[in-house]
């Protein structure tokens, strides 16, 4: 074998060398990248947050305008009305309405006539310093703005008499009427003198009444 052969062989067996070294250092980090993948895939599936739960819709309580009752509360527990609208299918006006403490009921005296009342009435005579009113129909507010409602009313208690004009507020406004002074009363009667005109109808509607 010449010099020069020797010197080509063992220069093929160095680059053979570098190529096997080159392969497997290509080898490892292909191996260590696989590694790297399946490791932070396994993390991320580890620590993904936690869907929140879905909320539960619970359905709000009837609507009422009636304050919590208190001790000193007076109870009245006859309601009586100088006339009643006839009912609407299913739909009563009748006096009770007004006193049940619920927006899509309302007491609703008949179109002829001139000078409707509703008189709550207990056993024994309670205190009353004034009442809540809910004017008109507070059923919808489309409904508010068809039907009349109260403007200028007579509150008679304990045989005196006081003249009160309702403001014609918004819809389900709760007004608070306030006599000049405490009653000992059994009968609480409102007279209607006057009233707001509607866009639809003529009947006049008083949705609530809480003496207090």
């Amino acid at each position: 074998m010449t010099r020069h052969e020797s010197k080509h062989k063992k220069k093929s067996r160095g680059l053979l060398v570098m190529f096997i070294i080159f392969v497997a250092v290509a080898l490892v980090c292909a191996a260590a990248g696989v590694s790297v993948l399946i490791f932070t895939g396994n993390t991320k599936k580890l620590h993904a947050p936690t869907p929140p739960p879905q909320a539960v819709v619970t359905p709000p309580p009837k609507p009422s305008f009636s304050a919590p009752p208190q001790s000193d509360t007076p109870e009245f527990t006859g309601v009586t009305a100088s006339s009643v609208l006839p009912a609407s299918g299913k739909i009563t006006y009748d006096p009770e309405c007004a006193a049940d403490g619920y927006p899509d009921t309302a007491w609703s005296p008949a179109p002829d006539d001139k000078s409707p009342w509703i008189e709550l009435s207990a056993d024994e005579k309670q205190t009353v310093a004034g009442f809540y009113i809910v004017n008109g129909y507070a059923k919808s507010e489309r409904l508010f703005l068809e039907n009349r409602r109260a403007k200028s009313i007579t509150v008679t208690v304990d045989g005196a008499e006081y003249s009160f004009t309702l403001e014609d507020g918004e819809f389900g406004e709760r007004e608070r009427i306030e006599l000049p002074e405490p009653a000992e009363t059994s009968v609480l009667k409102i007279t209607v003198n006057s009233s707001y005109k509607g866009t639809k109808y003529d009947d006049i509607c008083i949705t609530d009444i809480e003496p207090f």
